[in-house]
């Protein structure tokens, strides 16, 4: 079949086996594809379905070019199995049809056994729960969308779309590949990124590809379980700050660091009401680094007794925590941890130590009943990590003139005795870096006072 029709004499352009064209020049060649050839269906059909031809129009910018700005081009190439296999997920052909909206959103829905002609571009796919369904069971097709930028902005990091992708392991592995400037056709699942240190060292540092992973289920519980992912991942930067700023994420990645199953805890609440795994978890450097560095995850832990004890029981733990930048606005405001952490001992069951609502940040503070204290004095003690503070600030106050010494001891010494009369907080700093790691802290009253004159405590800091 000869088309001459389409063209004039002189030159002649082959389309397809037995249909070819005639042109003057290569303008008039380009102008008869953007005009003529991609519009037509029939002309399209049998281009699509020559193989030979495909491939060399593949890998011709100005007829690819053609091609994808032309619905009726794209409908027909996106359906047929052997122009998609001629275009592929990488070079001029697809190059040409990633980068345009209508095109990418029939490629790929074609290459999931959609029909093209349903959708008009990639949003109308990633809009659609059951395109999405279909597309991010494809790996050929997650290949397509994942190297592809507009198509993943289509689907982005929340809504129909990304839902899919981030509940397949296939799917989610290979978007944060695209995402972090990976090739998907390189990683199989989430596993493959998870476990090779080049992919997470480009995931983790790419705050998109981050958004995708800490907000899928099914990523986390892979990352979290992976020394190579979180050795990339760590407790700062931009990997972990996605991670931290999400409850899912920060508990099961806390989860896999303290040596846990991450499938086995839905988020960081999940956690913090596990005594397993909070033991776990204080206990473990990393573990405590990733939860002291996350509000997210402070917020849990604070609103939680059992965790709090758990915490409390730790001395490496009550370093982290003592010394989180998180600590006052997480947990000195948090009514539940703050009584849990003076009442770690059981010691309020002693009436010369009660809880107030007078606080510097809204948690419970330690009310120190004079009158009722022993005549040797009582102190609550902790057993803390000191090896890398180099400072203890207690906040505490008078409610009336006080004649005996509020004291601050540190493995039997003590560092800090006065009766000072104040009526408002103040932080009473003692010097510690000369003690380490497993060091016995300990607050308190010298002795009764027969005046009936009370002291509250506040918060203690660490730095």
């Amino acid at each position: 079949m000869v088309l001459s029709q389409l063209g004039g004499s002189g030159k002649t352009h082959r389309l397809a086996n037995n249909l070819t064209i005639d042109y003057h020049d290569f303008d008039e060649l380009e102008t008869l594809w953007t005009n003529q050839v991609v519009s037509d269906k029939e002309v399209m059909q049998i281009i699509a379905a020559s193989a030979e031809t495909m491939e060399l129009h593949a890998q011709t910018p100005f007829v690819m070019d053609a091609v994808s700005t032309s619905s009726t081009a794209m409908d027909t190439v996106s359906a047929s199995q052997t122009a998609r296999d001629a275009i592929g997920t990488d070079g001029v052909g697809y190059d040409a049809v990633a980068a345009v909206a209508m095109a990418i959103g029939k490629y790929a829905a074609g290459i999931a056994g959609l029909d093209p002609t349903a959708y008009a571009n990639i949003d109308a796919v990633a809009s659609d729960a059951n395109a999405m369904d279909a597309v991010s069971t494809s790996s050929t097709a997650m290949d397509t969308v994942s190297a592809s930028q507009t198509a993943r902005d289509a689907i982005g990091t929340d809504g129909v779309g990304y839902d899919a992708v981030a509940a397949v392991a296939m799917a989610i592995g290979k978007y944060a590949a695209g995402i972090a400037g990976l090739d998907p056709t390189a990683y199989a699942d989430i596993d493959a990124v998870a476990s090779d240190a080049n992919a997470m060292d480009a995931v983790s540092t790419s705050s998109t590809a981050m958004d995708a992973v800490s907000t899928s289920s099914t990523a986390m519980d892979t990352v979290s379980a992976s020394q190579t992912a979180r050795d990339a991942i760590g407790t700062d930067g931009v990997g972990y700050d996605a991670v931290a700023a999400v409850a899912m994420a920060i508990g099961k990645y806390a989860a896999g660091i303290a040596g846990l199953d991450p499938t086995a805890y839905a988020n960081i609440d999940a956690v913090a009401s596990d005594a397993n795994a909070m033991d776990a978890v204080s206990t473990s450097s990393t573990a405590m680094d990733a939860v002291s560095t996350s509000s997210t995850a402070m917020d849990a832990v604070s609103a939680s007794s059992l965790a709090v004890q758990s915490v409390t029981g730790s001395a490496l733990a009550l370093w982290r925590f003592l010394s989180s930048a998180e600590v006052n606005t997480s947990f000195w405001s948090n009514a539940t941890g703050t009584e849990a952490f003076w009442d770690h001992n059981g010691d309020l069951a002693d009436p010369h130590w009660q809880l107030d609502a007078d606080s510097r940040h809204g948690g419970k503070a330690l009310f120190l009943d004079c009158d009722q204290f022993p005549s040797g004095g009582d102190y609550i003690p902790w057993t803390v990590d000191l090896g890398s503070a180099s400072s203890l600030t207690v906040y505490e106050k008078t409610l009336s003139p006080r004649a005996i010494n509020f004291e601050i001891i540190v493995n039997g010494t003590l560092e800090y005795s006065a009766s000072n009369n104040n009526l408002s907080y103040t932080g009473r700093t003692v010097d510690v870096s000369s003690y380490g790691d497993g060091a016995t802290l300990k607050v308190g009253l010298a002795s009764s006072d027969s005046s009936g004159r009370e002291t509250l405590v506040s918060d203690i800091q660490l730095s």
